[in-house]
């Protein structure tokens, strides 16, 4: 979550990493744009982006579900259903990705479609 200059990573919807400043060149985080990036080594059932700091409560409401519960400032949402959707964003507006490796699929954890 990025509101001005202050910068939050959840993870599992607990405040796990804060900064405030201008966003790190490097660190552990991968985060799906232009500020942070790092490889991730994990698993994935969709990504979310908003054009808004979400609270910790809607970041844990968001967390079980590949379908955004909230629509309001949604930048991109893209529900990685096989690899060869992964990049393609369902929100709506168009903000498809460009692949520059391999995308996998494997079987994970049950999560809601609501």
């Amino acid at each position: 979550v990025k509101s001005g200059t202050a910068h939050t990573a959840y993870l599992n919807g607990v405040s796990d990493i804060t900064a405030t400043g201008a966003a790190p060149t490097t660190t552990r985080l991968d985060v799906m744009n232009d500020q942070w990036v790092e490889p991730l080594n994990g698993r994935m059932c969709a990504v979310k982006i908003y054009d808004a700091a979400l609270t910790q409560d809607e970041i844990k409401n968001e967390m079980r579900s590949y379908r955004p519960k909230r629509t309001a400032n949604l930048y991109g949402w893209w529900p990685m259903l096989s690899a060869g959707d992964g990049a393609v964003d369902y929100s709506g507006n168009g903000r498809d990705w460009t692949v520059g490796g391999t995308l996998t699929t494997e079987d994970g954890p049950s999560v809601s479609w609501k």
